[in-house]
């Protein structure tokens, strides 16, 4: 018992812990939010959402590590929910740990993609990208490629598509399976992601 105890101590001990997470979080959310409170951190393999408020408004964050640090991938004001952590790719995993509300996801929830709506519909312009996180935009860009079939070798974006349920990668993939409109918004939003230095 005694053995026990000290090796799971001296797992504890030697890890990092949440708490550390936590701290870091902290410190990256007042960074960006230098006169609002944060609170209500919870953290999960590598994911985590907090409380942002200001003294009218509130809003929550989700950040996400990357390469050892931990950035905000989407924030805003109310409360967030499965739709918006499904969105940047959340493991449903995740889903409990980082939500504090019990909550039921529709049996059709993510059958479709995210953003085809609007990147293969109409030629993108910078006010339809505003408010976009580098993940989001990130995500967005690749999903062109991903509904024709593109293999991911990044681990993040293979993960991510492969939780996607209409995702379906082709290893015979071709760019020219793309339409010119889905070729013009890939660039245009690989331009905006470099100008607006949102790149990962």
């Amino acid at each position: 018992m005694k053995a026990a105890f000290c090796f799971c101590l001296g797992v504890l001990l030697a890890s990092p812990t949440w708490a550390d997470d936590r701290s870091d979080v902290t410190a990256v959310l007042r960074k960006t939010y230098p006169q609002e409170r944060v609170d209500n951190v919870r953290t999960a393999d590598g994911w985590a959402l907090a409380t942002v408020e200001g003294d009218d408004w509130g809003g929550m964050a989700l950040l996400h590590r990357f390469d050892g640090a931990w950035k905000i991938v989407s924030s805003g004001g109310g409360a967030m929910g499965p739709g918006e952590l499904f969105q940047v790719g959340v493991p449903r995993a995740l889903w409990s740990r980082l939500l504090e509300y019990e909550f039921q996801v529709p049996e059709d929830f993510g059958k479709e993609p995210e953003w085809t709506w609007m990147t293969g519909k109409k030629r993108l312009e910078d006010e339809d990208l505003s408010g976009y996180s580098a993940w989001q935009l990130t995500l967005m860009v690749n999903e062109i490629f991903a509904v024709h079939g593109r293999p991911f070798k990044d681990p993040e974006l293979r993960a991510y598509f492969a939780s996607r349920s209409w995702y379906r990668p082709r290893q015979n993939f071709s760019d020219s399976s793309l339409s010119q409109l889905e070729r013009a918004n890939a660039q245009f939003i690989r331009g905006y992601m470099k100008r607006k230095g949102l790149e990962l």
